[in-house]
């Protein structure tokens, strides 16, 4: 019991000076992401590409799409979205929460524009679904708000949601 009376202030002064790494989502379904995305697209992975940014300071991702059908607004046929964190000269950085896409995978991705007008995922990884077929061979979504969804379903979501308005002044 001493031991550790005597270890407790410097595990006090640890948790103080050590920094704490997070990353905070907001939860969002569907339609919350659907509103906030410029496109939302079924694809499939054909390229994945990692490098510095250009001032060095991280590691980006530009993963190409293959379009196969727009979802939701209309895309160019090979868009290339840009994903925090990756792999580049023995260095790796990962953002939690971040996309992470396979080659070749077939997916559903919400995309939406920075400010620099550069495609990425909305929502981060939330906004990034897997296609799988289920036992009746219909497509169905894993992962991100879309899980559980059947394609076509979500499409049907996606149609009826109303395009948020331009701020009044």
């Amino acid at each position: 019991m001493q031991s550790m009376r005597s270890i407790a202030p410097f595990l006090v002064l640890l948790g103080v000076v050590a920094p704490a790494a997070a990353t905070v989502l907001l939860e969002q379904d569907v339609e919350t992401l659907g509103r906030a995305s410029e496109t939302v697209v079924h694809a499939r992975v054909i390229d994945i590409a990692s490098r510095w940014n250009q001032t060095r300071t991280m590691i980006e991702t530009d993963v190409t799409l293959d379009v196969i059908r727009d979802l939701r607004g209309t895309s160019r046929r090979h868009p290339v979205i840009v994903v925090p964190g990756g792999w580049v000269d023995g260095y790796r950085q990962v953002l939690d929460g971040a996309p992470e896409f396979d080659l070749n995978e077939e997916v559903v991705v919400f995309v939406r524009r920075d400010a620099a007008g550069r495609a990425r995922v909305a929502g981060l990884a939330q906004g990034l679904s897997r296609v799988t077929r289920d036992e009746g061979n219909n497509l169905v979504l894993e992962g991100g708000a879309a899980a559980g969804l059947r394609l076509d379903e979500l499409e049907r979501r996606l149609v009826r949601i109303v395009p948020r308005q331009g701020r009044r002044r």
